[in-house]
């Protein structure tokens, strides 16, 4: 499990057991200089392709010249030449600046972090870098990209202090297992979402005592591993944790899991996915109204 509130929140109240995240990538296609190498990609000519794209990358119109850095990308993947697909794609990133369309696109772009070619992807540093100084919707996944590449290249402390910037929830309190029978557990209330008292216990699953207790996560990442809290499968776990907002503002709040899952702010349900699904850190996005104060 992976949160982090963006720029701020209130209280974020996790039962991890939740977000429905929809991605909707309408692609306009105009007769623009571009449209010939994208029939010839279609027409299995992948480099004709590349060699028409090349000759737009130079294009006074960043929307044109954008399209076909994406366009060699795609024909690079094509042919299976996935480092240059990634770098193209970065490079697109660059061109144009279209954030959303970088964001719909980001696998393209994890061989920079996660390969062992990836640091030779220089583009990925400077793209991944300016868009992780500006505050947003999709500032979460670009920086854990960014940090996987920083750890990758052995600079850990780089990477921690890059999601630490970004906003990664360090410390939360953890309790469970709660009963989760038939995957009933997802719509049932168990106390700790109508009362926070880090002192009292409940009944649990298979009749143990559940308890609150703390966990200071350290990883770069910040996901927390719940195995290594928590023995129990097939069950209802929450976390709970308190950040500050030094005024009443918009905030954006990315976070991922593996099950599903509820997010909650301040007593209200802003992110929920029902569906199990084996994510990875802040897949799910989504903007929040966090009021001053903690």
């Amino acid at each position: 499990m992976n949160a982090r509130p963006g720029i701020s929140s209130h209280r974020a109240f996790l039962p991890c057991i939740a977000g429905i995240l929809v991605c909707l990538l309408q692609v306009t296609v105009a007769a623009n200089s571009n449209s010939g190498a994208w029939n010839l990609l279609l027409d299995n000519k992948p480099q004709e392709a590349i060699n028409l794209f090349l000759a737009n990358t130079g294009d006074r119109d960043k929307a044109v010249s954008g399209e076909a850095y994406r366009g060699i990308s795609e024909a690079s993947r094509f042919m299976g030449r996935t480092t240059d697909a990634a770098s193209f794609f970065l490079k697109s990133g660059i061109a144009d600046n279209n954030v959303a369309l970088f964001s719909a696109g980001i696998l393209n772009a994890y061989v920079f972090g996660r390969s062992v070619e990836g640091y030779r992807i220089a583009e990925g540093y400077r793209i991944l870098g300016d868009l992780t100084r500006n505050p947003g919707l999709f500032s979460g996944e670009m920086s854990d990209l960014l940090a996987d590449r920083y750890a990758n290249d052995g600079n850990l402390p780089a990477a921690c202090r890059l999601t630490n910037e970004t906003g990664v929830i360090r410390k939360w309190m953890f309790i469970g297992p709660f009963d989760n029978i038939s995957n009933s557990g997802y719509n049932k209330a168990y106390p700790p979402e109508s009362e926070i008292t880090f002192s009292k216990t409940y009944p649990g699953k298979d009749g143990n005592l559940a308890q609150w207790n703390p966990i200071d996560n350290t990883a770069y990442t910040g996901w927390i591993f719940t195995e290594h809290h928590s023995e129990a499968r097939n069950a209802v776990h929450y976390f709970y944790c308190t950040v500050s907002s030094s005024e009443t503002q918009e905030a954006f709040l990315s976070f991922g899991a593996s099950g599903s899952f509820k997010v909650f702010l301040n007593g209200s349900c802003v992110l929920a996915d029902s569906v199990y699904r084996n994510t990875g850190a802040d897949v799910f996005m989504q903007k929040i109204n966090a009021a001053q104060g903690r």
